[in-house]
């Protein structure tokens, strides 16, 4: 096996990849953490459907691609704890990503951090940032 490590060029290019995938598409927050399988079935109950913009990001830049602001959802589905998100693309079918959700204030690494993650049925969600990260190693 050879250790890869990409260039700084070719992770912002897969990363424009990873954008062209995403644009239009869907990020979905669950109540359970993210499975281990990510074509497993989607984890716990569905609790806010988000949209992505077209384009819903801007050009990466040092390895790192930020969305534009997602359309918020505006009645959460379940009151629930957020736990996991999934991108999906615009077919709303094929999972692209995945990843854990937390709380802005937390000291934790989690891939989405949120200002609430206790959700209220009926209450409106949003995300004020989402970046995703291609780390050189």
């Amino acid at each position: 096996a050879i250790k890869m490590r990409p260039s700084l060029y070719l992770r912002n290019r897969l990363l424009e990849q990873f954008a062209r995938e995403a644009d239009g598409g869907w990020l979905r927050i669950y109540s359970e953490v993210e499975t281990k399988d990510i074509s497993a079935p989607a984890p716990g109950q569905l609790i806010a459907e988000l949209r992505i913009g077209a384009p819903g990001f801007v050009p990466p830049l040092a390895g790192a691609l930020t969305a534009r602001p997602l359309i918020p959802e505006n009645s959460a589905r379940v009151k629930a704890r957020a736990k996991s998100f999934r991108v999906y693309a615009p077919d709303g079918k094929t999972v692209l990503w995945d990843g854990s959700v937390g709380e802005k204030k937390s000291k934790q690494f989690f891939d989405l951090k949120m200002e609430r993650v206790d959700v209220d049925r009926e209450s409106k969600v949003t995300i004020d940032d989402l970046v995703v990260l291609f780390p050189e190693t």
